[in-house]
């Protein structure tokens, strides 16, 4: 092949140090040193497409099967202590099988989001899973509140008929009656300080940002929303409890969605426990 006239193409040696060296038609030239490097093309390179976004690698880490082994470990373990305590009696009744319950629960969901983070994160907690507080969440949370209750409302109405010969008023978890006398101030520990806490540090932290990044924002807080709500038939008391279960799940969504454009946990952990608080206040007031 013909390359054309000896002076048609200068080659630059790969460390462009303006050695050059020239094509005669049979051979190349030795390195002329101190030549000019010719000008760079005037057409640019192409350019490659910036990546899609990604969510951050803490939300694209494992940890969903973590979850479900925690809930279900501290659902078991929380089933044993009750089974144990009633089988020598309930030794300090009531408030004592509560109490020792819970922690057993809270055990397991604390345990998966403790490993997920050493396991897979950086071990801290509010790089992990967002758990982090600031003074506006405290606004936010009395709004996230009253929406969580009208959502909880707007979801039962279609529900209502079905059972409200069943229940009056569908809850989960310590039926009614045995809430008496040392059991008001434990139980209002555990629903106002303890669940908002714990559950929105498993559920929300843990468990939605890895359905997020897996499913996108609308079906990753359905999703989450949808197992918040399955996760309270712990405390089933019978088909009106399927009532507080869709309501859960409906004011889930609504903390979901707080969490989710926040970036944070304080704002849902801090609705979660106005919303737990009215609840709590209406049933202390009967009504």
């Amino acid at each position: 092949m013909s390359a054309g006239p000896a002076t048609a193409g200068w080659y630059a040696d790969p460390y462009r140090t303006a050695q050059l060296r020239w094509w005669d038609g049979r051979q190349w030239s030795g390195y002329v040193v101190g030549a000019p490097i010719p000008p760079a093309p005037s057409s640019p390179l192409p350019v490659a497409p910036a990546p899609a976004w990604a969510p951050p690698p803490r939300y694209r880490l494992p940890g969903l099967g973590v979850a479900a082994l925690g809930l279900l470990g501290g659902s078991g373990l929380g089933f044993l202590i009750v089974f144990i305590l009633d089988r020598a009696g309930q030794p300090g009744g009531t408030a004592v099988t509560l109490s020792l319950s819970e922690v057993g629960l809270w055990s397991g969901l604390v345990g998966a989001v403790f490993f997920a983070s050493r396991r897979w994160g950086t071990g801290r907690f509010s790089t992990d899973f967002g758990w982090r507080i600031r003074p506006v969440d405290a606004g936010l949370g009395v709004l996230g509140a009253a929406a969580g209750h009208a959502a909880g409302a707007v979801a039962v109405l279609p529900l209502y008929a079905a059972f409200h010969d069943l229940v009056r008023q569908p809850q989960v978890g310590l039926p009614q009656d045995q809430i008496h006398g040392a059991v008001w101030p434990v139980y209002g520990v555990i629903v106002i300080l303890g669940a908002p806490v714990i559950e929105e540090l498993f559920f929300r932290g843990l468990v939605q940002t890895r359905l997020v990044a897996r499913l996108g924002p609308a079906w990753g807080i359905a999703a989450t929303s949808v197992i918040f709500g399955a996760a309270h038939l712990i405390g089933w008391q019978g088909a009106g409890s399927l009532l507080a279960a869709t309501a859960i799940a409906a004011s889930g969504a609504v903390l979901g969605f707080l969490r989710y454009r926040t970036g944070r946990l304080g704002t849902s952990t801090v609705a979660h426990a106005l919303f737990n608080a009215m609840a709590f206040a209406l049933l202390a007031a009967g009504v």
